[in-house]
């Protein structure tokens, strides 16, 4: 019985120093781990506030927000919003919510994803990736400075951006209360600075007409607007480079009251 009890206890201690061990080396292979890990900057970060009260509306853009979080652009290869963010769908957990079109506001599946898209354009931007794609909303949006905006429709509108660093950049994204942030994280440092300027602002000539809505928004007299925006590269305080991201062309829509429209 003594001699019993006497190997059961070797067995366990000996089962204990083992799990120790493991435990040990398990934890030193995550150090070890950890200490190869690459150091990530920030190298572009752009953030907006939302309504609290527009509940389906904010869903959307937290559910955009989660998508875009996490992704990973190699250099010199291609990330695309509406292939990271899938189609708006109910069935991809969306909802219908408020969205801006030239007549107004009207509600649609996914409504409040461009807010994500336009913040994630910013950040782009400051972090000095190449913009492969992007569209202008058709009137100035309030959610980000003028000619600054991106909308996004599946299948048709899309924002694109390339990687031209010779490192892989990251992106992080989260809604916080009312604000989202989007971050743009690189494996090194940029050699300069990034400045963002919207400049050479004339008005737009009459695009359209359109027929006026049985709504207060009919009186709404949509004003247009051509704006350039650049992008200056400086180094100690001076600009070294500049280039022009585009053309953004808020047209002006003429309202027409039902009772005057011309018959086709």
């Amino acid at each position: 019985m003594l001699r019993a009890l006497a190997i059961t206890g070797v067995l366990a201690a000996t089962v204990s120093a083992c799990a120790v061990a493991a435990r040990d080396s398990e934890a030193a292979d995550t150090r070890s781990l950890r200490a190869h890990e690459p150091s990530w900057y920030v190298l572009g970060r752009y953030s907006t506030t939302v309504k609290p009260e527009e509940l389906e509306r904010n869903a959307n853009i937290d559910l955009g927000t989660r998508r875009v979080d996490g992704s990973v652009i190699p250099p010199g290869k291609r990330w695309s919003f509406n292939q990271r963010v899938g189609e708006r769908s109910f069935e991809r957990g969306y909802r219908a919510a408020p969205t801006l079109t030239i007549e107004g506001k009207r509600a649609a599946v996914g409504g409040g994803i461009c807010l994500v898209s336009s913040v994630v354009f910013n950040a782009v931007l400051l972090a000095d990736l190449a913009i492969i794609q992007r569209a202008p909303h058709s009137r100035p949006i309030p959610y980000v400075p003028l000619g600054r905006d991106a909308t996004v429709s599946f299948g048709h509108h899309d924002l694109v951006v390339e990687n031209g660093h010779p490192f892989p950049v990251r992106l992080r994204a989260w809604m916080d209360g009312s604000r989202i942030t989007v971050e743009v994280l690189g494996t090194a440092r940029l050699a300069h600075e990034i400045a963002l300027e919207t400049a050479d602002e004339e008005p737009a000539s009459l695009r359209r007409e359109i027929q006026a809505l049985p709504t207060g928004d009919d009186k709404i007299r949509i004003g247009g607007v051509w704006v350039r925006l650049y992008r200056h590269r400086k180094r100690h305080g001076s600009v070294v480079a500049t280039e022009r991201i585009g053309t953004s062309s808020y047209y002006p829509f003429r309202i027409v009251p039902r009772d005057e429209r011309r018959s086709p």
